[in-house]
């Protein structure tokens, strides 16, 4: 016992000397110009979401390659719909690079089946402009996000505040960039249900896997 409480006093003394220098050591950096992407959370948020994604996609192939039913035709377009993360907008351009990815990698699945069932689907053509679309108003979030960014860093580094007419005109756009996302959103959502409902009627019963290329 009288052994364990001066080796017990010991531990402490040296723990605390250790939290002290490395506090003085984290003092001296210059962590304010220190960046750490990788864990901030909305990247963790989105690498997350991408993920789920590609994990909802590969379950909607394997539906697909299943017997169709209205069960599976539901489930179908919900997975569809969810994997292309049309309830959020991204703030890096590795996201949006394998958002659009998935969109391209969806588009191609669609084509497949209408293929594969030799069908004829004249909605396919409006799916993927509205596609391109979504795409560019994701890039132009990007931009928008980028150079509010820039200025405020600007504004920053000579001691001054964003003048409130720019930071009104942010706001203009950013609301008239929302409404125009919502308004793609919902043709999206449309269209992908009508398209997928076209396809699954006209080709109820045929048997045979679908092979995607």
């Amino acid at each position: 016992m009288t052994t364990i409480i001066p080796a017990l006093l010991f531990g402490l003394i040296g723990l605390s000397l250790l939290v002290y220098t490395v506090a003085v050591l984290l003092k001296a950096l210059p962590l304010k110009n220190l960046k750490f992407p990788a864990l901030s959370i909305r990247g963790i948020s989105e690498k997350a979401k991408i993920k789920k994604s590609i994990q909802e996609l590969q379950a909607a192939e394997t539906l697909v390659k299943a017997r169709h039913t209205p069960k599976s035709l539901s489930e179908v377009r919900r997975l569809f719909t969810s994997s292309l993360c049309l309830d959020s907008l991204f703030y890096s351009e590795e996201t949006v690079s394998k958002i659009v990815e998935q969109q391209e990698s969806i588009m191609e699945k669609i084509v497949a089946l209408s293929e594969q069932y030799s069908t004829h689907l004249e909605l396919l053509p409006v799916l993927e402009d509205l596609l391109l679309g979504r795409a560019d108003l994701l890039r132009e979030n990007l931009e928008i996000s980028r150079s509010r960014g820039e200025l405020v860093k600007k504004q920053k580094e000579k001691g001054r505040t964003v003048p409130e007419w720019a930071r009104s005109e942010y706001e203009k756009r950013l609301v008239d960039l929302e409404e125009r996302v919502a308004t793609n959103r919902k043709s999206i959502e449309s269209t992908l249900h009508d398209l997928l409902i076209s396809l699954f009627a006209e080709n109820r019963g045929k048997e045979g896997d679908v092979t995607y290329h």
